[in-house]
């Protein structure tokens, strides 16, 4: 395998290389969500025997279970970033006044504009003829 510093020069020098590697990199989000499965369903070493004799039996290891949510929640993170439509969480935005209207209000009609026009013209020839 090429080092790092030499793939990200061939991103720079080779168009179509760099468009290989952004489809690879895309379709790599599947792949997270996949291992996002198997370590969720992978119960091993989420409990630990306890050998202590005020103690015996088995307890939960919650430094395991606490490192499994943090593997998943990386990889749903990364696989949101590579593919959001896909992964991402999907935001709908509304932009809406008070009481849902429109925050822009509807144009007056033309003979309403014309007739403001038509008054803001009016006044300005009176102040230059005074």
């Amino acid at each position: 395998m090429p080092c790092v510093t030499t793939v990200f020069s061939w991103l720079r020098k080779y168009p179509e290389f760099l468009k290989q590697y952004e489809t690879a990199k895309e379709e790599s989000a599947d792949l997270h969500a996949e291992d996002i499965l198997d370590i969720a369903d992978d119960g091993s070493n989420d409990w630990m025997e306890v050998n202590d004799k005020d103690n015996v039996g088995y307890r939960a290891n919650g430094e395991h279970i606490q490192r499994s949510r943090l593997r998943v929640d990386a990889r749903k993170w990364v696989a949101s970033k590579l593919k959001p439509k896909k992964y991402g969480d999907k935001v709908q935005t509304e932009l809406t006044g008070a009481d849902g209207k429109d925050l822009i209000p509807e144009a007056p009609p033309i003979t309403e504009i014309a007739r403001r026009l038509a008054f803001l013209l009016t006044a300005g020839t009176k102040d230059t003829n005074e």
